[in-house]
């Protein structure tokens, strides 16, 4: 009897430690979640751009926590077309984007590559350079909305001129150390597909490493009126 009771003890015990371990994991994972998923408050150390600048795209060396250089960004102009067919040979370049409706990353909408194509559209003209970059992925330019003092992410890009495989990494091009190039990025900016209340397209900005840390996110007015 005695045997008995302690094994009922042990199984109570394992069954505790489980609930509590699995508790304790959930709860780990939903900070994480929140603190990415929260809107980023700006302030005066935000690092915000123009058209025309210079951006370091910069990234944090685990091993040594230094922040190094791995590419530099130029947006050379911004333009919104009335759809996005209107831009030559995207049609084979488009892709099915998810947009955060309102800014919510808690509520993505997957659109599809044709409804787009029939859906305002912004276009930047950019330059790359790459300094010492081996992944030559653009997937971490995203488009914002600032309001109010606060910035919220809104889609990857939709449209990637130079992308060096449509089937397989569409975000990532070729291009060796040293080397520079041109090319087109775009987001689909329909205020239907938005869901922003009072939607003003001035207050559109591209957004650089939106998740990373404050030291290498980075911000890009565009100028829009």
């Amino acid at each position: 009897m005695r045997k008995k009771i302690i094994g009922i003890f042990l199984v109570m015990n394992i069954a505790l430690l489980s609930l509590y371990g699995c508790s304790d994991k959930n709860s780990g994972k939903g900070s994480d979640t929140q603190s990415v998923e929260k809107e980023i408050v700006l302030s005066e150390e935000s690092n915000f751009y123009k058209i025309g600048d210079l951006i370091e795209n910069k990234n944090v060396n685990q091993e040594n926590n230094s922040v190094e250089i791995e590419s530099c960004y130029t947006i050379r102009s911004a333009t919104i077309y009335d759809t996005a067919s209107e831009i030559e040979g995207i049609e084979d370049k488009i892709v099915d984007t998810e947009i955060c409706a309102g800014g919510n990353p808690q509520k993505p909408d997957v659109i599809e590559k044709n409804e787009i194509l029939n859906k305002k559209f912004l276009c930047c003209d950019i330059e790359i350079k790459n300094v010492n970059d081996s992944l030559c992925n653009i997937s971490k330019i995203g488009l914002a909305y600032k309001e109010n003092g606060v910035c919220n992410f809104l889609s990857e890009p939709s449209y990637f001129s130079k992308s060096k495989n449509m089937l397989q990494g569409v975000y990532e091009y070729n291009l060796l150390p040293g080397q520079t190039m041109t090319a087109q990025i775009g987001w689909c900016v329909d205020e239907n597909l938005l869901q922003i209340e009072n939607f003003d397209k001035k207050n559109l900005c591209l957004a650089i490493d939106y998740y990373g840390d404050e030291d290498v996110r980075k911000f890009v007015d565009l100028g829009l009126e």
